[in-house]
C-alpha cells in the first residue's frame, strides 16, 4: 500500500512526496493506521524525493524507527527535503501500542509516583488492557505483586506482556527505583546537584532541596519549604533533616551544610561619621567604605526601571561621592577572593542633593553635555549653547587625579574621547566665560 501526503509549503510550491514505513528489508509497506507494538521490531523509513532527513520520536540513525524508544502513543514523524530553494516538510503519523503499567499502593490505588523504599509494603501492578502477565525481579510468580524488600535497592525493570485474541503478544516495561532509605540533595538548579561537603557563602542564591522518595518534609535553620536560604541560616555549620512518614517510606536523613560569611561592607557617612545601615537614604555627604579593597573586585551597580538605566562601575577608591550620582537605588558588591571567596552586598538609596550653588544654576544655560553617561571607548560631545566659547576642560577621578585636560580651546563644540579612560565616575571641569563648572561624567 503506497500512501501519498501533501507537503507543507514554506516557500514556493512543494511537489507531492511519499513517506512510508517498512519492516527492514521488506518491500511491502506497513499501514500506519494500524498500531505498531511497542516491543516490536525496529522499522525502516523510506521517502521520496530522496536526499531528505527524518525527525521525530524514536528515530535513530536517521532512517530507523524504534517503537520501544518512541513509547506508547501517537507520534508524528517528519521528513524534510528541498525542492530547489524551497524547504518542504512531509508528515507520517504512527500509533505505537502496548499495555500500560501503573504501580499502586492498594489494588484500587492510589498510584505510586517516583521511587520507593525497601521498607515499603508490597505494591500492586495494574496493566491495561487487563489479562497481561507480569515478570521481573521482586514479582511473585504468576501475580501482579511487586515486593521492594525482595527486589532490594536499585533500579528494576518490570515487564507486562499482553496477548490478543489472535495470539499476538506485545510487551511494555517500566522501571521502579527502590532505595534503602530516604535521601536528599542540595541543588543549585533542578538538574545541578551540589556536593555534600561543599561550603557556600551567605550571598549564595537559595538552594533547592530534593528528597527521595518525594513527599517528605525538610527542617533546619534557613529551611523554607523545599528551599534552603543561606542568608537566613547565617554563618556556621547547620543540620538539615529530611523526614518521611507515609505509606511509601518511613525514616529520615540528616546532612550538614557549612555557610561562610563574607566580610561585612561598612559604609560611613563622612570619614569618621556614623555607619549607614542597609537601605538608608543618603544625600550629598561623602561615603567611606570599610572592610573592602578597592579595585577589580569592588563594584557599584545601578539598575533603574528601564534596561538602559543599568550601569556597573568598578570602584577604584573606597570613597563614593553621592553628588556625582543620579538619585536611585544602588548596590555595592565586593568579591573577597583572597580570604573567604564570598560575595558581599550592601544596598544604598541616593536621594540627591537638596541644594545647589548659585553659580552652578547659572551655568546650566551655558552648555550641553551629550551624554553624561557614556560607554567606555565612545566619544562625548560638549556643546556651547550661547555666545560664549569653551575655553578649557579637565577630567578628574573622584580621588582628584587628573586624567586629561586641554587649554586655550575657544571652541563652541568639543569632542572628548573615552578610549583611554577606565570605567568609573569622573568630574568634568569646564571653563566657560568667567566661570568654572563641575559636572558628573559616568563611564561604564
Amino acid at each position: 500500500m503506497s500512501l501519498l501526503f501533501n507537503c507543507q509549503m514554506l516557500l514556493g510550491q512543494c511537489e507531492n512526496s511519499s513517506f512510508e514505513i517498512y519492516n527492514i528489508g521488506d518491500s511491502e509497506t506497513i499501514d500506519p493506521a494500524e498500531a505498531i507494538c511497542v516491543s516490536g521490531e525496529i522499522l525502516e523509513l523510506r521517502a521520496t524525493p530522496l536526499g531528505g532527513s527524518f525527525q521525530g520520536p524514536g528515530i535513530i540513525s536517521d532512517t530507523l524507527f524504534h517503537p520501544d524508544i518512541a513509547g506508547v502513543g501517537v507520534h508524528q514523524l517528519l521528513y524534510y527535503f528541498n525542492v530547489d530553494t524551497t524547504r518542504c516538510i512531509d508528515t507520517l503519523e504512527v500509533t505505537v501500542s502496548g499495555p500500560t503499567i501503573r504501580v499502586l499502593l492498594e489494588p484500587d490505588g492510589p498510584e505510586v509516583i517516583g521511587s520507593v523504599c525497601e521498607s515499603t509494603p508490597p505494591l500492586y501492578l495494574e496493566g491495561t488492557p487487563g489479562g497481561g502477565r507480569f515478570n521481573g525481579i521482586g514479582i511473585s510468580p504468576n501475580s501482579n505483586i511487586f515486593d521492594p524488600a525482595v527486589a532490594g535497592a536499585g533500579t528494576h525493570t518490570v515487564f507486562c506482556t499482553y496477548t490478543d485474541n489472535e495470539g499476538q503478544g506485545c510487551t511494555s516495561q517500566i522501571e521502579i527505583i527502590v532505595v534503602d532509605s530516604p535521601s536528599f540533595g542540595f541543588y543549585s538548579a533542578p538538574s545541578l546537584v551540589l556536593p555534600d561537603n561543599i561550603d557556600i557563602c551567605t550571598s549564595h542564591r537559595n538552594i533547592l532541596l530534593l528528597g527521595t522518595p518525594s513527599g517528605g518534609e525538610f527542617s533546619g535553620p534557613g529551611v523554607n519549604g523545599d528551599l534552603f536560604e543561606p542568608n537566613t541560616a547565617g554563618g556556621g555549620t547547620h543540620e538539615i533533616t529530611y523526614t518521611l512518614n507515609n505509606q511509601i517510606c518511613q525514616g529520615g536523613l540528616v546532612k550538614e551544610i557549612t555557610i561562610i560569611e563574607g566580610p561585612e561592607i561598612r559604609v560611613l557617612l563622612g570619614e569618621n561619621g556614623p555607619e549607614i545601615m542597609e537601605g538608608d537614604s543618603i544625600a550629598c555627604e561623602l561615603l567611606y567604605l570599610e572592610n573592602v579593597i578597592p579595585g577589580d573586585n569592588l563594584f557599584l551597580i545601578f539598575e533603574g526601571e528601564d534596561e538602559e538605566d543599568y550601569f556597573e562601575l568598578n570602584l577604584l577608591s573606597n570613597i563614593i561621592d553621592p553628588s556625582m550620582l543620579e538619585p536611585g537605588d544602588y548596590t555595592i558588591i565586593y568579591i573577597d577572593e583572597e580570604d573567604s571567596g564570598c560575595i558581599s552586598l550592601k544596598t544604598l538609596r541616593i536621594i540627591g542633593c537638596s541644594t545647589q550653588t548659585a553659580s552652578l544654576d547659572e551655568s546650566e544655560n551655558l552648555f550641553r553635555l551629550l551624554p553624561n553617561l557614556i560607554k567606555r571607548g565612545e566619544t562625548m560631545s560638549i556643546q556651547s549653547t550661547g555666545e560664549y566659547l569653551i575655553q578649557a576642560y579637565a577630567l578628574y577621578k573622584l580621588t582628584g587625579e587628573l586624567v586629561q585636560n586641554e587649554k586655550d580651546l575657544r571652541q563652541a563644540n568639543i569632542q572628548l574621547s573615552t578610549e583611554n579612560v577606565t570605567k568609573g565616575i569622573y568630574v568634568l571641569q569646564l571653563q566657560i566665560k568667567d566661570q568654572i563648572v563641575n559636572k558628573k561624567l559616568v563611564v561604564y
